[in-house]
């Protein structure tokens, strides 16, 4: 899916919150979620202040790649199916104590537990499950 340009700045510029709404949303639509892989072909990960490791995701490959500018070479963005990232990934991170960094921008981001972030994607498939 390509961003439009205008739409692109709005979303880069906008609240952490109004950003982490938006990826519930879009990946929930698009069923795929972006990831950072290192040169190991691992996925990537980052630290925030209290030393915990994150796992930084976004909503759409042109919004990694904006941050990716920030990641060591040898790095590369892929998606992954929504499935893989909420029984897999998501899990996984879990059992090792991991965060998640929700559409980090380059400035700021949503730091959040692997339970309320698979919670908030349950709860808006259940909601586009209504609605269908």
């Amino acid at each position: 899916m390509m961003v439009e340009q205008s739409i692109f700045q709005q979303l880069v510029n906008a609240s952490a919150h109004d950003r982490y709404t938006y990826f519930i949303e879009q990946v929930i639509k698009c069923k795929r979620v972006w990831i950072v892989l290192d040169e190991h072909n691992q996925v990537k990960m980052t630290g925030n202040d209290d030393n915990k490791r994150l796992v930084p995701v976004w909503p759409c490959k042109e919004y990694a790649q904006c941050c990716l500018q920030h990641a060591p070479s040898g790095c590369r963005v892929i998606d992954i199916s929504l499935e893989t990232f909420m029984n897999e990934l998501l899990l996984g991170m879990k059992k090792k104590g991991m965060l998640s960094s929700v559409f980090w921008n380059g400035l700021d981001t949503i730091i959040i537990g692997v339970d309320q972030l698979l919670f908030d994607l349950e709860w808006e498939i259940g909601k586009t499950e209504i609605i269908h």
